[in-house]
């Protein structure tokens, strides 16, 4: 059915796309997982090329997806600050004098 009547979208369409936007834009962050997770005490597993495994105490922390490739196998890392984040200057760290960044994390449920 064809409305041509500037009231029906001003009416129908136009808050059901601002809901849509909301929901997506407060749900995107959840899905994504973002924020930072403190890197002391964290241990590191390789699970594939470009995802490790954060472990604190034996216990299952984080997955951490990185962009690019890492080596194949982990040597020395190193961490610009307390934190390890998503995004800013956090993201990124080296492995044995490589630099990677953070792209995601998926949290385990404490």
């Amino acid at each position: 059915m064809y409305h041509s009547n500037k009231s029906f979208y001003l009416s129908r369409v136009l808050p059901v796309s601002i809901a849509l936007l909301l929901m997506f834009w407060w749900v995107s962050p959840t899905y994504a997982q973002t924020g930072c997770l403190p890197v002391n005490g964290l241990s590191f597993e390789k699970v594939s090329s470009n995802q490790l495994l954060a472990v604190r105490d034996g216990r299952n922390i984080a997955f951490i997806t990185i962009l690019g490739r890492l080596p194949d196998k982990l040597g020395t890392f190193r961490f610009f600050s307390p934190n390890l984040c998503t995004s800013g200057a956090e993201d990124k760290f080296t492995i044995d004098g490589v630099l990677y960044t953070v792209s995601s994390f998926q949290m385990f449920k404490q």
